[in-house]
């Protein structure tokens, strides 16, 4: 009965808290982070209380506050919840009042507040428009402040005293304002204002134009409103989604945009500037700076599904279709491991080549998208020579050789056709033919024997062919051994030369069998492919004294097994289809595993071996006693 302090807080009331009979001597009141299932109801508060705070608490069924005595001097009422509406009749001594950071369902009104009073941070969730009822004792207020106030349903202002002063700035509202009373003075600005039927000049009625300033119209604020600002007479912007383009507005729906964010990574065809959509989540409507890839035509679009999930792109289709390479490849085709990885267009497709033993140009055409590329232009020595129709593509061919008597490709070596016979000009070097593509040296070339090459002819041992030219070598080709008279026949000049400082990557070399110094192409032995290429080294010598030139091997590419190994772990990105070792990344040791992963391709085609990876290994760590044992410990003698 003495108490001058009571106070409430984090209680959970279910059926709700009736106060009363408050001893006389309390000075102080505090109620906070509590709820009331069916309300708080305050009786008769006594006549000694000069400080009362209400603050963070939840009303179900209301709040009811019995007459407040004229010694209160401090009232705080702020971020409570209130389902309905809120009537405040302050006393008339009351020298500090705060109100502010509420949920109101319903109207509001405050009777004899200070001179000097605001409303900040207030919410009203009332599907209808409230009235908001401000009163002062002496019949004047000196300022009033409202500001960060949202009015999903608009608001209607009755200002039962005269404001000299007002300061109404960065409140949200949906619909319309209207005021009554006398304003002498004022500020209306940063306001963001939605469907309002009249203007916000037309709101403050007694204050200039000048006075209004920085107000915008913002179309989504309704939507981010309660779902009850949807009217058939104030339909509202729906931004496209998923999940309401179809949805009509209504009184009891209003449809917001979800917000999402860029998939990672972007499917293909799309590019994505770096700017306009990265900040976080954003609605489709925001999201800029997309573009179709290189390849692909048409105009990006973004749908966003579900809120924080990832956006949906679509609009951009390849210029033609759009397929993958086979796998496994078929035979005599090689794949570089870079250029031709996941679905594109042909156009697109490279790093293909014929693999060690087939010649031609590797080609790909695409029919249906998503599907597999046809993969074409590799043939098998001496195969389909009848495709080519000129001199030049015949002898480009490994294993065809052209005949000029009768313009025709054929199977066969330099020394003549493999079936039938060629009377005049047959040639399978490329540098016997003219631009036009047909045969030109008539003169040397039928002969076909070192012994039988005619004056102003020599014969090139390395090619077994009868050219013009001079003592030092043909005039319009090179040859690496040349014999120019019958005497040279039996020892031609052989050009010679030496492996290159540094190998090309794909060989590798014994340390002996091609040198040391400048030998025949010949005479050089000891190279083989390298570790990850496979096919058959080639050597030429294209001038003397120069560096051979190593052709033959090409690049393994292998592909991830479909079931991972334990130990080993795949981030999804860096080792996709069929790629080189050294191109294949992504890779790492499995939790509870350490080590650094390596992979090895051993057959073309095939499927990587992964290697490197073992699970952690606890070793302990042994010890002995001192022999002396630190003053303060004792030893039994074993353990």
């Amino acid at each position: 009965s003495s108490a001058t302090y009571l106070s409430i807080s984090s209680a959970t009331f279910v059926g709700g808290l009736t106060i009363q009979n408050l001893p006389s001597t309390l000075t102080s009141l505090s109620i906070y982070s509590c709820t009331f299932g069916s309300g708080l109801s305050l009786g008769t508060l006594p006549s000694s209380l000069s400080t009362l705070q209400i603050y963070s608490c939840t009303f179900g069924s209301g709040l009811t506050l019995g007459s407040m005595p004229s010694s209160l001097r401090t009232f705080s009422f702020y971020y409570n919840t209130i389902p309905g509406a809120l009537s405040l009749i302050l006393p008339t001594g009351l020298t500090s009042f705060f109100l502010g950071g509420c949920n109101i369902a319903g109207d509001l009104q405050v009777i004899n507040m200070p001179s000097s009073s605001s409303l900040d941070s207030m919410r009203f969730t009332a599907s209808v428009t409230p009235t908001v009822t401000f009163s002062q004792s002496s019949g004047h207020f000196s300022s009033f402040s409202l500001y960060r106030n949202s009015f999903p349903s608009g608001v209607a202002l009755n200002f039962l005293s005269s404001v000299l002063s007002l300061e109404f700035y960065s409140n949200a509202i949906c619909g319309n304002v209207s005021s009554t009373g006398t304003i002498s003075w004022g500020r209306v600005y940063s306001n963001s204002v939605s469907f309002s039927s009249t203007p916000l000049l037309a709101m403050f009625p007694s204050l200039p134009s000048s006075s209004f300033y920085s107000n915008t119209f913002n179309a989504q604020l309704c939507c981010n409103f309660a779902p009850s600002t949807c009217t058939s007479s104030a339909p509202l912007w729906v931004p496209y989604s998923a999940n309401c383009a179809s949805i009509p507005c209504t009184s009891t729906h209003c449809c917001t945009a979800p917000t999402c964010t860029l998939p990672s990574p972007l499917p293909l065809g799309y590019c994505y500037s770096g700017n306009g959509c990265s900040l976080g989540y954003v609605a489709a409507q925001y999201c800029s700076g997309l573009s179709c890839g290189s390849g692909y035509v048409g105009t990006p679009t973004v749908r966003c599904n579900a809120t924080y999930g990832t956006f949906v792109l679509s609009g951009c289709s390849a210029s033609s279709p759009i397929c993958g390479l086979p796998s496994p490849l078929p035979a005599g085709y090689s794949y570089g491991g870079s250029g031709c990885g996941g679905y594109i267009p042909a156009a697109s497709c490279t790093g293909l080549s014929c693999a060690s033993g087939y010649f031609g140009a590797a080609s790909m055409s695409c029919s249906t998208d998503y599907g597999t590329f046809t993969l074409s232009g590799c043939l098998t020595s001496g195969s389909s020579c009848s495709l080519y129709s000129s001199c030049a593509s015949c002898t480009s061919a490994s294993g065809c050789g052209w005949c000029g008597a009768s313009s025709t490709c054929t199977a066969g070596l330099s020394s003549g056709p493999s079936s039938g016979s060629c009377s005049l000009g047959w040639v399978t070097a490329s540098w016997w033919c003219s631009s036009s593509g047909s045969w030109t040296d008539t003169t040397c070339r039928p002969y076909r024997s070192c012994g039988s090459c005619i004056s102003g002819c020599g014969w090139c041992a390395s090619n077994s062919t009868c050219m013009a030219g001079t003592p030092s070598g043909p005039t319009s080709a090179f040859c690496s051994v040349w014999a120019w008279t019958s005497a040279d026949c039996t020892s031609p000049n052989t050009v010679t030369c030496s492996l290159p400082s540094t190998l090309p990557s794909g060989y590798s070399y014994g340390g002996s069998g091609c040198g040391p110094g400048y030998v025949s192409a010949a005479s050089c032995t000891g190279l083989s492919c390298a570790s990850g290429y496979s096919g058959t080294v080639r050597v030429s010598c294209d001038s003397s004294s120069g560096a051979f030139t190593l052709s033959g091997c090409s690049v393994l590419t292998c592909t991830l097994p479909s079931s991972l190994p334990s130990g080993y772990y795949y981030s999804g990105i860096g080792c996709s289809g069929y790629v080189a070792a050294a191109s294949c990344s992504g890779l790492s040791c499995a939790s509870g595993y350490t080590g650094s992963v390596s992979v090895s391709c051993g057959t073309s085609s095939g499927t990587f071996a992964l290697t490197g990876c073992s699970a952690f290994s606890v070793t302990a760590i042994t010890c002995s006693l001192p022999s002396t044992l630190p003053s303060g410990y004792s030893y039994a003698g074993s353990g």
